[in-house]
């Protein structure tokens, strides 16, 4: 790899999208949810274990986020209650 190309790797940042609004942002500045039982918590260090859910700053977007149930579960990928479905 030459220098130029090293230098390029180094300054590139993950990037990640908000579940609400799907705006586009650099990782450390998207607030990272994680399921804790069956709630999602806020991940304020960014490295508890499980499958994260990125979130905008915005107040208004976090309020979403965890109001509705169908787009957490969507985000974090819960699976259904199979028992559920065959009713």
């Amino acid at each position: 790899m030459s220098p130029v190309n090293r230098a390029k790797a180094s300054q590139c940042q993950p990037v990640r999208t908000c579940c609400v609004c799907r705006t586009k942002a650099l990782k450390p500045n998207l607030d990272r949810f994680v399921l804790q039982g069956d709630k999602p918590v806020l991940d304020v260090h960014k490295v508890k274990a499980g499958r994260g859910a990125y979130c905008c700053h915005n107040e208004r977007c976090r309020e979403v986020f965890l109001s509705q149930q169908k787009r957490w579960k969507r985000a974090l990928k819960v699976e259904r209650n199979p028992l559920a479905l065959k009713s």
